[in-house]
């Protein structure tokens, strides 16, 4: 059964919202210097896999003002539960990409809007 596994925080103000987050909740923050997108990217950690929730996150910079804070699910087959949201009448909004030597993600849209991720695992992407 898909997870929850990673999580994407969109904003306006980099430094700020990194202030805001590790002042919170004492999450530390990394440049991902080969960013598969054309933004700045940060990797979030949150604690170690050993501690209850998602041990790691991304902030980058908002893309639209529509671009809201996506969650993750770790699936087997991206094309086949992208097929499954458009049989159910959900949207994919970015299509099974590659993110080189880590996996492969796509993003939707479920009946309501709200976007969700899915994650593959896969070395091998390229």
């Amino acid at each position: 059964m898909p997870k929850p596994c990673y999580f994407e925080i969109p904003v306006e103000n980099m430094s700020q919202a990194q202030r805001f987050y590790q002042d919170l909740f004492h999450w530390q923050f990394k440049k991902l210097p080969d960013a598969p997108i054309e933004t700045d990217y940060y990797m979030i950690e949150t604690g170690t896999s050993d501690e209850l929730g998602m041990p790691y996150g991304g902030m980058m910079k908002k893309q639209s003002p529509g671009h809201h804070t996506t969650l993750y699910m770790t699936v087997d087959a991206i094309e086949t539960y992208t097929e499954k949201v458009e049989q159910l009448k959900g949207q994919v909004i970015v299509p099974k990409t590659a993110v080189p030597g880590k996996g492969y993600f796509a993003v939707c849209l479920d009946l309501e809007g709200n976007p969700f991720g899915l994650w593959l695992c896969d070395e091998s992407a390229k």
